[in-house]
């Protein structure tokens, strides 16, 4: 494949990646769920373990 190619796969993957992000997303709005669940069924951040080991 020519290198063109590969980077137009690239970036049509992390379009429908962030399209569906933002779909999941705006659901669980449409839901009437709060952003603090949303926020809490997402994995957590790489800081927060290490905010945790520090308190």
């Amino acid at each position: 494949m020519p290198a063109g190619a590969k980077v137009s796969l690239t970036a049509l993957a992390a379009c429908v990646c962030c399209v569906l992000t933002f779909e999941m997303f705006w659901v669980s709005l449409q839901r009437g769920l709060r952003p603090e669940a949303v926020e809490a069924a997402a994995p957590p951040p790489p800081e927060a373990p290490s905010q945790r080991r520090k308190t």
